[in-house]
């Protein structure tokens, strides 16, 4: 999608207080776009499930989104096939709302620090996918 039709459909997404799910799946994000999405998963309580999958989101992007959890009424989140590593998967798992049951970071750069947090630190997941991830070694 280009650059205008993009910060076209986040304006109207922003401005949504109806829309259940959002897919933006295999669209370029930049941190201005993460800001615009994190203000729908604040404001709109009808959004459920999120899907930006392969939307080349690394740890910058993905602080950005993190920040906007507290309050939000998701319970579907994916950001598989990014850039994400360990730093923000802390400040993932740290921020998720009691309402999110499933969140797939499957393809990211997670590692064994981010595996021992998720596994001590969950209270609402239900379902989780993390395949293809260093932290599985070398082959992974």
């Amino acid at each position: 999608m280009n650059e205008g039709a993009l910060a076209n459909l986040l304006d109207g997404l922003c401005n949504n207080k109806a829309l259940k799910k959002f897919i933006g799946a295999v669209n370029k994000l930049n941190n201005q776009h993460m800001e615009c999405i994190g203000h729908s998963i604040q404001n709109d309580t009808a959004l459920k499930e999120l899907d930006l999958n392969q939307c080349d989101i690394d740890d910058e992007e993905a602080a950005h989104l993190t920040k906007c959890f507290s309050g939000s009424r998701l319970e579907n989140l994916c950001l598989s096939l990014n850039s994400i590593g360990d730093h923000d998967c802390g400040s993932l798992l740290s921020s998720i709302p009691p309402t999110l049951k499933k969140l797939a970071i499957t393809g990211n750069q997670i590692t064994e620090s981010s595996l021992q947090t998720i596994l001590t630190s969950n209270r609402t997941l239900k379902i989780f996918w993390m395949n293809v991830n260093p932290v599985f070694g070398e082959d992974y």
